[in-house]
Parts: C-alpha cells; structure tokens; sequence
C-alpha cells in the first residue's frame, strides 16, 4: 500500500520536528533516570537529534522503516558525527577506553531510535480517503488489461450449439 508523499521540505520539517522529540525525550530521561550519556547538553543534545530525525525522515522518503531505518541512519549518521567532532577537535575518540565508546554508541543508538520512533509514530504521513481511491484506481487500470474471469470453452448456460 502506498502513502501519500510529502514534499522534501515537508519531510525535513517533519523529520526535525521527530529528532528534536526524540533528543528531548532521551534528555529528560537521562537526567531523570541516571541513564549513562556522553556529557552532551541540551543544545548539543536537540541538535544531535535533530540530525537523526531528518536522516529518518530521508531514510523513510527511500522507503526504509523499522530496524533497517534505524541501523541506515545510525551508520550514517553517528560516523559522520564522530568525524566531524573529531576534526572540529570536540571529541577524541584515540584517547576513549571500553567504557566510552559504549556510552558513546549507546546513548547515540537510543538517540537514533527515540528520533525515528518518534518520526514514525508522530510524524510521518499518513494514508489519506483520496490516497487509498487512487490505489484502488490504479489497481482497476493495471488489471484492466489482463482478463481476469474463467475462460468458457465449448457452450455454456447462456448458448447453444445451434439446437
């Protein structure tokens, strides 16, 4: 079943709208639940998910959802987060033990998937009545052109063969 297709800028929208839910979730329960995280603020956080929800909202415009969506974004977008910080001289990950690289990954990964649950279950478009008409119209025509009843060989209830 197809979905009505936002425009782009309505999925970027969309998209940050959900990483801003999800980053503002992660933080509350962060500081709520003494959940280990990397130290980011509330910016950085906001921001971080900010990014993970347009890549959701990307990753769902090429029809990627669920598990698949999440492990495409968060390769994306968690290696060019640690790139990018590493060359801005933010992070140093040679430096990080064990330890912090799985603070790292985890907190990034329950960022990603909050983001695209968040784009999932709050923002991504939904079916429409007019949607579900042009299916319906589409499905008729592509039929139309292959037969589709019971093929009658030889006389049948409505013939004869003449007697």
């Amino acid at each position: 079943m197809a979905t009505h297709r936002p425009s782009l800028l309505s999925s970027l929208v969309r998209g940050t709208l959900a990483g801003l839910t999800g980053g503002a979730f992660v933080g509350f329960a962060g500081e709520n639940f003494d959940l280990p995280h990397t130290g980011d603020d509330w910016a950085d956080r906001l921001t971080l998910g900010a990014q993970w929800g347009l890549a959701h909202a990307l990753a769902a415009r090429r029809g990627l959802h669920g598990i698949p969506a999440i492990g495409a974004v968060f390769a994306a977008v968690y290696g060019g987060d640690l790139a990018l910080s590493t060359a801005l001289g933010r992070f140093h990950p040679e430096q990080w033990d064990q330890e912090d690289w799985t603070a790292d990954v985890l907190d990034k990964l329950v960022l990603a998937t909050a983001a695209g649950l968040a784009y999932h279950l709050l923002f991504a478009p939904r079916r429409r009545p007019e949607d579900e008409e042009r299916e319906q119209e589409r499905e008729r025509r592509r039929r139309g052109h292959q037969f589709s009843g019971p093929v009658a060989i030889g006389p049948t209830p409505t013939t004869s063969w003449g007697h």
